[in-house]
């Protein structure tokens, strides 16, 4: 990432908007880099103590990983008229990634910040006759996202609670917070928020601490 930011800035001009934005996410990437042996400190395979099935069973030192769908929406679960799940498609450029890549919410179900109360039809009226105000149906469907992802959660405790650990495992969410500065750290929308989540990390502060985790600020 950095050698591809560094060459798209030499090719800026100078003074130019775009150089500027340019040095300051190559400035960040960097920055995310220098923070790597924190979240991923290295580990070399010795293949004369560590088998396949020590790495299964969590013994060995490599990151296990797991098949997972990281696309999943709206668009390619199938259902019956009735409800009943039938398939999913898109299968074609999935990949094994480390569980803490595989055990969270699928796409469809994130959302930076989770609404509780059922949002109430009169606060939304911009007047007696008219429709609800569009903010409404925002709140709505931040609601009924809120109770899906309860029942999400409810049902991998039943059906998984191995996934359910690795979700809520402190050390999974870090690792979860790095990926998304990684991937957003060139992306003009996103670099202020990813430059405070560095200051805190270089600062010693713990991800766990701050008032939202990284990844799911950026996820809404």
């Amino acid at each position: 990432m950095t050698a591809n930011l560094a060459s798209r800035l030499d090719r800026a001009v100078d003074g130019d908007e775009e150089r500027e934005a340019l040095q300051r996410m190559l400035d960040l990437a960097r920055r995310v880099e220098a923070l790597m042996p924190r979240f991923l400190p290295s580990h070399q395979l010795n293949p004369l103590i560590e088998t396949e099935d020590d790495i299964a069973d969590g013994r060995g030192t490599s990151e296990r990983t797991m098949l997972c769908h990281d696309g999943l929406s709206l668009d390619n679960i199938l259902v019956s008229d009735t409800g009943i799940l039938t398939g999913v498609i898109d299968w074609q450029c999935v990949s094994c990634v480390p569980l803490h890549e595989a055990c969270q919410f699928p796409a469809f179900l994130r959302q930076a910040y989770d609404r509780f109360a059922e949002p109430m039809i009169p606060r939304y009226f911009i007047d007696a006759d008219g429709p609800p105000y569009k903010a409404y149906f925002r709140d709505l469907q931040r609601w009924e996202m809120t109770r899906l992802r309860q029942l999400y959660v409810e049902e991998m405790m039943r059906l998984a609670p191995g996934f359910v650990d690795v979700w809520r495992d402190e050390r999974s969410a870090g690792l979860r917070d790095y990926e998304a500065a990684v991937q957003n750290c060139d992306n003009e929308f996103t670099v202020e928020m990813v430059e405070e989540w560095v200051q805190a990390m270089e600062g010693g502060r713990d991800p766990a601490r701050l008032p939202k985790r990284l990844h799911e600020a950026l996820e809404g």
